[in-house]
């Protein structure tokens, strides 16, 4: 009899490609249920009896942590913390319990059960290099923080850069170069389109790298377009796709423990 699997549908797109790849190796050997599970956790958990269960920290909610106190000691729970986790009673919560942690490591926050961690990975389906023409132009991605993203302003008219150039991912960002927010199929098109980026972000060298499209340092954006100054290629880009971490890293333990 096939084991069961309770995967979340989460919302962001580290979620949804850990889903992705789990699901494209485990769909035959293991009955697994893949939707937005809320409201519906303890239902399933009584009908189908799952053996794990995946969820994420940006999805954490009230049914969630009454489903850790009332399974934790008979599920393999684990917990994607893709996001910080700033209350430290959940955190001491979560610590005298049995689920496992999958860590992001650029949210650091006292955690104790991590069973494996991760930087910055890409998805390598949807971004790779499709040999475009390119088109001269820079496009400068967005930080959710618009203070930074005012170093723009020293490269955008009335200042003396010859190069066109747009902005993507801060609807908020007040500027006639700001063409709004982006997917991920938007965005690997844009990245083999354009001739450079501005990332200032900082979430989007793998991506930028795997495109291969120039990637400009943004100490001083003014210099470094002036000078072509880019940030050098990272040495080993396809050990930092999704798929190689599900199936290198997580895959092994499901496989483990179902």
């Amino acid at each position: 009899m096939k084991k069961t699997l309770i995967l979340n549908d989460g919302s962001n797109n580290c979620c949804k490609s850990i889903n992705r790849h789990i699901i494209n190796e485990l769909k035959e050997s293991h009955d697994i249920v893949f939707n937005k599970c809320h409201g519906k956790l303890f239902h399933i958990q009584q009908k189908l009896n799952p053996k794990l269960t995946l969820w994420s920290a940006s999805e954490y909610t009230q049914e969630f942590h009454d489903y850790i106190v009332d399974y934790h000691q008979n599920v393999e729970i684990l917990l994607i913390a893709d996001i910080a986790i700033n209350n430290p009673q959940l955190v001491d919560f979560l610590n005298q319990t049995n689920v496992k942690i999958i860590q992001s490591s650029r949210h650091q926050c006292g955690l104790k059960n991590i069973i494996f961690q991760y930087d910055y990975l890409y998805e390598d389906s949807i971004f790779y290099n499709t040999n475009q023409n390119r088109n001269g132009k820079i496009v400068a991605l967005l930080s959710y923080d618009n203070d930074i993203n005012q170093k723009l302003n020293e490269i955008t008219y009335p200042n003396n850069i010859d190069h066109k150039i747009i902005a993507l991912g801060n609807p908020e960002f007040k500027s006639p170069i700001n063409l709004g927010i982006f997917n991920s199929p938007d965005l690997a098109f844009i990245l083999n389109r354009f001739s450079a980026a501005i990332d200032l972000s900082g979430q989007y060298r793998l991506e930028c790298q795997a495109c291969d499209i120039s990637y400009f340092q943004t100490d001083n954006l003014t210099d470094s377009i002036q000078n072509n100054l880019f940030v050098e290629k990272l040495p080993d880009l396809q050990s930092l796709t999704y798929k190689n971490f599900v199936n290198n890293q997580l895959l092994p333990h499901i496989r483990s423990k179902v």
